[in-house]
């Protein structure tokens, strides 16, 4: 009977433990949810984008296009002083 009332003894003291761990558990909750984490910082890609890529691409098109169209402008501007 004593060994009863040990373990009663012993398992009152472990629910106010536990009951004291909840409530900190439930304020450090009640905190996390007050203070919204920070956005994790991004590192900048290694290299350049796909899209950039592509971007590179077209405008190294165009570039050579109007090289193109300036030279043959150039070339008619000549004939035409002849």
């Amino acid at each position: 009977m004593l060994k009863m009332a040990g373990e009663v003894e012993i398992f009152k003291m472990e629910k106010r433990q536990d009951a004291i761990k909840i409530e900190e558990l439930k304020g450090s909750l009640a905190h996390l949810q007050n203070h919204p984490a920070e956005p994790p910082i991004l590192k900048p890609p290694a290299g350049p984008s796909d899209l950039e890529k592509n971007l590179e691409t077209e405008t190294k098109y165009l570039r050579d296009k109007l090289r193109e169209q300036e030279r043959l402008q150039e070339a008619k501007m000549r004939l035409w002083e002849q």
